[in-house]
């Protein structure tokens, strides 16, 4: 340089530096600027569909997880679909206006789940194949789209973990939500729009041959891990060429359009064919490109000009702050205009400023409401002056004021609300406040339900509670009596067979023949007692095990209870006691199980021996009854207590009065005798009183008009006693 003449030094200095700045400016252009179309309509769509499916959904997700009955099911101390779990799912599906809610262990395994089509459910299955399951298990928010396995329908899957006490995921929960809303909101647009899932196929369009169509290069690897996930079914996965090479402007249906892209949710793409050329704007990047080009320029400028370098330094200075403060200011009125939740500044305790959600939940334009004092969203006075003491002591102390209470609309319909606010100036909270009012009908419902589910579960333990302790009682009263049972098994079976024992060693040491044959009558009596004690213990226990069946047949009561009674003649006249039998003139036919009467009155006329005292009587009277035949057995023994009335036909009872002349009684044969009185469809009563004897009367069923004969064949003629 040293060589160059002066003035030419003079020129190149700032030549070269205003070549510099045409390079960086060159360099901006090429990294800042990219030739796009931005339209309302993209910016629409992404909003409607924000609102309807993406906003809070993941953050209500993310609250259910947090639920014990979740967190139970998921680590198996729960059993699958218990009602707690299902209380709790089938109330958060009906919040989230999902098609279906399920839970997953750590293994893949769905543990519980809401029902679909017809109370079909998706427990058992195992999603451990599912790239939303193998992130999620990860630790990760996932919304993955799918055509379901079960229903072939489309479906946004958004997973979220379930965390154990170590923070480390055990479980997944998936909330699936179907497309209709989204479906409903695209074919509102006439124009062509598509959205786009993160792995470039298009899942929603108001153009249905776009479904399945991929917008952007993927590899083969990638494009046949997906086809063999079945994420799309069977779905060929076809690219569109035109939007797949990136161009701005394609020809569709033969006609031009220009292409608008819009990002939701970080990695989804709202895509809409709009009318006209393609526009060129400059994004973010070349702020800074511009911003390096004119410091470069500003430097040139300063060497030539210092006066004009301070006067451009200044004003593009304050352009600057101007453009920052807009865009702050920009961004600030989305947010609150587009806030799920109304936002409001107070100042005593009078509306100053409200956004639009606060204008829908009241029910009353912006403007009705500014200006209006607090007092239009309480229901009553009383709650308008207790919160407003409640809240005004937190905010003077500097602390934020939560509270809940039921409001009203401008129509007067009451709703649930949630507030949370805090004053700006904790010295002076008369002077400025800010509000969150969220509306919270929906959570209060679900609670009061989950409540009513609660009281209800609870009254069905202790009803289960009471009932198990009933079963425990039962079972303790049937074991003692099994003990019973036993007790008297052992006392009834011993006492014959030691008769029949010494009878046998005394005919060891006998040697006339009619001792000898006493003796062997003895052991015949001791024999058949306990023969008879067995046969009674096998029939009841093959009535209660219904082995043995009633098989009706016609038969003449009296000549049956006559040949019963005959057989007891001997006995009777040993005892000194007369049986007298009474009958009709008329003969009395009865419909019923020939062997279980015989049983019957062998039973109740033994028993009336066994009780009755030498010199008394013993009648057996058949009659004719309202409706059908009546046999009774009286006795003049020593009578019933009520006690005795009470357990007279239950197993193993022993009465208060005992036999006469040493005879022993099981109490199994009354029992025995309502078993099979039950089985013919007749019925049993007795009618005593201590000291005046008992009468046992049995009425069976007459014969039917039209009875089936088919057994009349087998014969009833009563042998002749002896």
């Amino acid at each position: 340089m040293k060589g160059i003449p002066p003035k030419i030094r003079a020129f190149l200095v700032p030549s070269l530096l205003v070549s510099i700045a045409l390079l960086g400016i060159l360099l901006a252009y090429h990294f800042g600027v990219q030739r796009t179309t931005k339209s309302l309509l993209d910016q629409q769509i992404a909003t409607k569909i924000d609102d309807a499916i993406f906003s809070n959904r993941q953050t209500g997700l993310q609250s259910l997880t947090r639920a014990e009955e979740i967190l139970r099911v998921a680590t198996g101390l729960d059993r699958p679909d218990n009602p707690q779990v299902t209380v709790v799912l089938e109330t958060a599906r009906r919040i989230f206006d999902s098609d279906l809610i399920y839970v997953l262990d750590k293994t893949g395994t769905v543990v519980s789940c809401t029902r679909y089509e017809g109370g079909k459910t998706l427990t058992g299955n195992s999603y451990a194949f599912r790239p939303y399951f193998k992130s999620t298990i990860e630790g990760k928010d996932t919304v993955y789209p799918a055509l379901g396995i079960t229903t072939g329908q489309r479906g946004l899957y958004f997973s979220t973990p379930v965390s154990g006490s170590d923070r480390h995921p055990v479980g997944v929960v998936v909330v699936k939500v179907g497309l209709e809303s989204i479906d409903a909101i695209l074919a509102s647009h006439a124009s062509p729009v598509f959205l786009v899932s993160p792995d470039g196929v298009i899942f929603a369009s108001n153009r249905k041959e776009m479904l399945y169509r991929i917008l952007k290069p993927m590899s083969a690897e990638a494009l046949a891990r997906i086809k063999a996930s079945k994420q799309f079914g069977d779905q060929e996965l076809n690219p569109f060429p035109d939007l797949f090479n990136g161009k701005l402007q394609i020809q569709y249906n033969d006609e031009p359009w220009s292409v608008s892209k819009r990002t939701i949710l970080s990695d989804w793409t709202i895509v809409a064919l709009v009318k006209g050329a393609p526009a060129y704007v400059i994004d973010k990047n070349i702020a800074f490109a511009a911003l390096g080009a004119l410091v470069a320029m500003m430097t040139v400028i300063a060497v030539l000009t210092s006066v004009i370098h301070a006067k451009k330094k200044a004003e593009t200075a304050l352009l600057d702050s101007e453009n920052r403060l807009r865009e702050v200011n920009h961004i600030q009125s989305l947010i609150l205009d587009n806030s799920t939740v109304g936002i409001t500044f107070v100042k005593n305790r009078v509306f100053e400023w409200v956004n639009p959600r606060m204008s829908e939940i009241l029910g009353l334009p912006q403007e009705r409401i500014r200006g209006a004092s607090t007092r239009i969203t309480y229901a009553t006075e009383e709650e308008f002056e207790r919160i407003g003491c409640a809240a005004y002591s937190a905010l003077a102390d500097g602390e934020r004021f939560e509270a809940e209470f039921q409001s009203r609309r401008a129509d007067g319909t009451p709703f649930w609300s949630q507030i949370l606010g805090k004053a700006l100036d904790p010295s002076r909270p008369e002077e400025g406040s800010i509000w969150i009012f969220e509306e919270i009908t929906a959570r209060k419902h679900a609670e009061e339900s989950l409540r009513t589910h609660q009281e209800r579960l609870e009254e069905s333990v202790k009803a289960a509670t009471a009932e198990l302790r009933e079963k425990n009682h039962i079972l303790n009263q049937l074991n003692e009596e099994k003990n019973q049972f036993f007790g008297i098994v052992a006392h009834d079976l011993r006492n014959p067979l030691n008769g029949i024992v010494l009878a046998a060693q005394l005919m060891e040491d006998e040697d006339e023949l009619e001792e000898m044959r006493q003796t062997a009558k003895q052991i015949y009596r001791e024999g058949m007692d306990m023969a008879a004690l067995i046969g009674r213990f096998l029939d009841i226990s093959a009535i209660e095990s219904g082995k043995i069946k009633a098989e009706p047949v016609p038969f003449d009561l009296a000549e049956v209870s006559d040949h019963v009674m005959k057989r007891f003649t001997q006995r009777a006249s040993k005892k000194g006691i007369t049986l007298r039998f009474l009958r009709p003139e008329q003969e009395c036919s009865a419909w019923g199980d020939l062997k279980f009467t015989k049983e019957i009155l062998d039973n109740l006329i033994s028993n009336a021996l066994k009780f009755s005292p030498p010199g008394s009587e013993i009648r057996v009277r058949v009659e004719h009854a309202e409706e059908g035949v009546r046999v009774s057995v009286e006795d003049e023994g020593p009578g019933l207590t009520d006690g005795d009335r009470q357990r007279l036909f239950g197993r193993f009872a022993r009465l208060s009065a005992q036999p006469t002349g040493g005879e022993k009684s099981t109490g199994l044969g009354l029992s025995i005798v309502k078993h099979m009185v039950d089985a013919m469809g007749g019925q049993i009563r007795v009618e005593s009183e201590p000291g005046c004897g008992s009468a046992f009367r049995v009425e069976l069923p007459s014969v039917p008009s039209n009875p089936d004969l088919k057994n009349t064949e087998k014969g009833f003629n009563i042998p002749p006693a002896g």
